[in-house]
């Protein structure tokens, strides 16, 4: 059977996206891995967004933790609510999945191939046009 070489993705752009699933990998650091989906010209798009969310203060990658934290205030502030200090695990996943939020895809070469990437949430997703 043949394998599909193709590639098609997201073009770069403003887009509704619905958090789709929120997880998280524990070792040195912990990622935090929020997965988005996006409906375009009629096709779904997920696009997994991996983020330094806790490392210790004296590892290389304490600094990337300003862009896990950074994505969790941007998808509260969309919907006017206060980033805790401190938050369970679950009680974060309870508070991201599902939700409706307007985002900016850009595109980073990888290996020659544009992969598209979230860097940013702009707010809640425009109200349809009428």
């Amino acid at each position: 059977m043949p394998i599909d070489l193709s590639w098609r993705v997201l073009p770069p752009g403003v887009y509704d996206a619905v958090v789709d699933k929120v997880d998280f990998r524990f070792s040195a650091s912990l990622s935090l891995i929020i997965t988005y989906c996006v409906l375009h010209e009629g096709e779904e798009h997920f696009l997994d967004d991996w983020l330094t969310l806790d490392a210790p203060k004296n590892s290389p990658s304490y600094q990337r933790t300003a862009e896990g934290k950074g994505r969790i205030k941007q998808i509260l502030s969309a919907y006017d609510e206060q980033m805790p200090d401190k938050i369970e695990p679950r009680e974060l996943i309870a508070a991201l999945e599902g939700r409706a939020v307007r985002i900016a895809v850009t595109h980073k070469i990888t290996n020659d191939l544009p992969v598209p990437k979230v860097s940013r949430i702009l707010g809640k997703p425009q109200a349809p046009r009428t």
